[in-house]
C-alpha cells in the first residue's frame, strides 16, 4: 500500500474541491488545506508547517495562476 500523503487542493471550482477530496481520502490520503485562488494558496502554503507533501493545483484561476 502507498504511504499516506498530506495534500493541499487549489482550484476555483467548489465541486472539484469536493470531488478531489473524496477521491484522495478514499485512497487513504489526507486533505490538509483548500484554497480557491493562487494568492490564497501562496499565503496558506507559507503559513503551513509542515508543508503538505503535494499541492494539487488548477493552472487557470482568477487572481493568480
Amino acid at each position: 500500500m502507498s504511504p499516506m500523503l498530506s495534500i493541499m487542493i487549489v482550484d476555483d471550482e467548489e465541486m472539484l474541491h469536493e470531488l478531489y477530496g473524496r477521491l484522495l481520502e478514499l485512497q487513504g490520503h489526507q486533505v490538509v488545506a483548500s484554497a480557491y485562488n493562487g494568492d490564497e494558496a501562496v499565503g496558506m502554503y507559507r503559513d503551513m508547517e509542515p508543508h503538505p507533501d503535494l499541492v494539487l493545483m488548477d493552472h487557470r484561476m482568477p487572481v493568480k495562476n
